[in-house]
């Protein structure tokens, strides 16, 4: 009887007859825990793909506007599409970036007004942008596939149309002197 007793008390210890090794239940909290935290993770990983092509985006089309701004206005939009377009291949899968829209304020009746003569054009240089990112999570609470973010940047532009008529005066005297010095040969003659 000694033996049945002795069971029964240490039962009501609270200790069990098999001893039992507690990491099979720090597994099963930590499984519960990377499971739970998975969700956070990727919602961190959307929200840093979101902020990596809004910034992309105002890059971008700040540069394009800047570069756009420098030299001939009639080639702004030209310049912003070389610049957007040499970025795309760049770009990581999910971003898709694109111009929107590009333009001066220059109007082409000022530059044919100071056709022959030349002189300074001032305007603005505006450029529009849009990103386009498809987030893992974001996209299932949102209902949309795709997040577009659009920038736009204005720069002044200030360009110097050159004088064509002093070009062509310029152009015929220096074809006039070289015919000149042609015809003429200078013989010095020494004594």
């Amino acid at each position: 009887m000694l033996s049945v007793t002795a069971r029964t008390n240490h039962a009501r210890a609270g200790n069990d007859i098999v001893p039992r090794s507690k990491k099979g239940l720090s597994l099963i909290e930590f499984v519960i825990s990377v499971i739970a935290m998975m969700p956070f993770l990727f919602l961190l990983i959307d929200v840093f793909m979101i902020v990596s092509a809004i910034q992309l985006n105002n890059a971008v089309c700040a540069e394009a506007a800047r570069l756009s701004s420098i030299g001939d206005p009639r080639l702004a939009v030209r310049r912003a599409q070389q610049i957007v377009s040499a970025t795309v291949p760049h770009c990581p899968s999910p971003f898709a970036l694109r111009l929107v829209n590009a333009g001066s304020t220059v109007d082409e009746s000022c530059i044919e007004a100071l056709l022959p003569y030349g002189g300074q054009v001032k305007g603005n240089v505006s450029v529009t942008t849009e990103v386009s990112v498809k987030p893992l999570i974001l996209s299932w609470f949102l209902g949309r596939t795709q997040l577009r973010v659009l920038s736009k940047q204005e720069f002044p532009s200030t360009y110097v149309l050159p004088n064509c008529l002093e070009q062509s005066v310029s152009l015929a005297q220096t074809k006039s002197n070289i015919g000149k010095s042609l015809r003429r040969p200078n013989i010095v003659l020494l004594p």
